[in-house]
């Protein structure tokens, strides 16, 4: 974590974790900012069942940063952390005061009432080759075209 104060013409602000920045910006009544490392990221084990982890899996993974505090969490998710966020919601909305998500990473609703639809030829598509590159041992080039996309 890093802690930055400049001048009194600066705010001060820590910056935590590495990847895209997101910016909180909190309200006139402040609030607790709680960044959780989801499974095989950060500091936070790697995923160590035989079975395939579920969004359920990471929200008991994140529970215990939500019971620290005696009041409902506003969450904000971004992709996986998104769709994780919206499961969070789902099992507990009793401790979600509100939910904001950015390009969460549900793509099976694509697959329910219009299971055609050209939105789920693409993705089919795209996951279709990300899983041939991993077949080839090619993880760079399977990772490029789901970054990509």
């Amino acid at each position: 974590m890093k802690e930055m104060s400049m001048s009194e013409t600066c705010p001060y602000f820590q910056v935590v974790g590495s990847g895209p920045p997101v910016l909180c910006l909190h309200s006139s009544t402040s609030f607790s900012v709680i960044a959780v490392d989801l499974y095989g990221y950060g500091k936070s084990p790697q995923w160590k069942e035989e079975r395939m982890l579920t969004l359920n899996d990471e929200v008991a993974l994140i529970e215990p940063a939500l019971a620290t505090y005696d009041e409902p969490a506003h969450l904000v998710g971004r992709s996986y952390g998104g769709a994780v966020a919206m499961a969070c919601a789902l099992l507990h909305p009793d401790i979600v005061a509100s939910l904001v998500v950015y390009e969460p990473v549900l793509f099976h609703l694509l697959y329910g009432d219009v299971p055609c639809s050209a939105e789920a030829r693409e993705v089919w598509e795209v996951q279709t080759s990300v899983r041939k590159n991993m077949e080839k041992e090619d993880p760079m080039q399977a990772a490029e075209k789901f970054v990509n996309y």
